[in-house]
C-alpha cells in the first residue's frame, strides 16, 4: 500500500510538534512577566511592613519592664 503524497504546504499545516513547545514557552513568559510586575508593585509595601516591624521590635517595651506596677 502506498501512502498518498501530500504537498509541502499540507505537511507544514498538519505537522504541529513544535507548536506545543512554543505555546508553553509563550505561556511561561507571560506568567513570568505578570509575576515580575506584581513583585515590583508590592516591593514598597513589603519594605514598609519590614520597617514597621523593625521599629516595633527596636522601640518596644524592654523585657525587664512589663508595664505592671
Amino acid at each position: 500500500m502506498r501512502t498518498p503524497r501530500t504537498s509541502p504546504k499540507m505537511r507544514l499545516v498538519a505537522e504541529d510538534r513544535g507548536q506545543t513547545v512554543s505555546e508553553y514557552s509563550l505561556l511561561l513568559a507571560f506568567i513570568f512577566l505578570v509575576s515580575f510586575c506584581l513583585f515590583l508593585s508590592s516591593a514598597g509595601n513589603i519594605s514598609a511592613i519590614w520597617d514597621t516591624a523593625n521599629n516595633l521590635i527596636s522601640h518596644g517595651t524592654p523585657a525587664n519592664q512589663s508595664g505592671k506596677k
